[in-house]
């Protein structure tokens, strides 16, 4: 189990790093509807985290 979790967290962080790369890219080429896709990605990928936490 605590081997699962290690592998879920750095896939979430590699995941993570890669869409925050990604959404500077879309800033720096002034795309900001992308930019906008690439942030509700992160925030939705870090929803079920979140809510574990919580509950």
């Amino acid at each position: 189990m605590i081997e699962m979790k290690r592998f879920t967290f750095w896939l979430y962080l590699l995941l993570s790093v890669s869409i925050i790369l990604a959404g500077c890219g879309e800033i720096y080429q002034n795309k900001w509807a992308s930019f906008g896709m690439s942030l509700l990605t992160l925030i939705f990928m870090s929803l079920p985290f979140f809510i574990e936490k919580r509950l």
